[in-house]
């Protein structure tokens, strides 16, 4: 940096330091952007796993109720011969898939 001998030289040098600031404001939004598109997708598999704030009684009722179909018939079924895996796995996601079905159902019939 070179000594600032006069007014005029301290006014171009802080006018510099604003432009420079706001370069690089714009260049930080910018990546923070990028990040936050990058990341995306993990925020909408989280928030799919994540239980509503206020369900209602009725559709707790449901809930319950394909829960416990799914119990039954898939797990105890369908997949009565596959592995201790996949008997995990794919009533967890049913019940998921299911729960946010009867969600938007709720949703479209307020």
């Amino acid at each position: 940096m070179n000594k600032i001998s006069n007014y005029d030289e301290l006014i171009l040098h802080k006018k510099k330091l604003e432009t420079d600031l706001e370069h690089y404001k714009n260049v930080f939004n910018e990546e923070l952007q990028a990040v936050k598109q990058k990341l995306e997708p993990i925020s909408n598999v989280v928030s799919f796993f994540t239980p509503p704030k206020n369900p209602s009684q009725n559709n707790l009722l449901l809930q319950a109720g394909t829960n416990l179909g799914i119990e039954l018939f898939v797990r105890q079924k369908l997949l009565s011969k596959a592995g201790w895996f996949t008997k995990l796995v794919v009533p967890f996601i049913l019940k998921k898939v299911s729960s946010r079905a009867l969600e938007k159902v709720q949703e479209i019939r307020k």
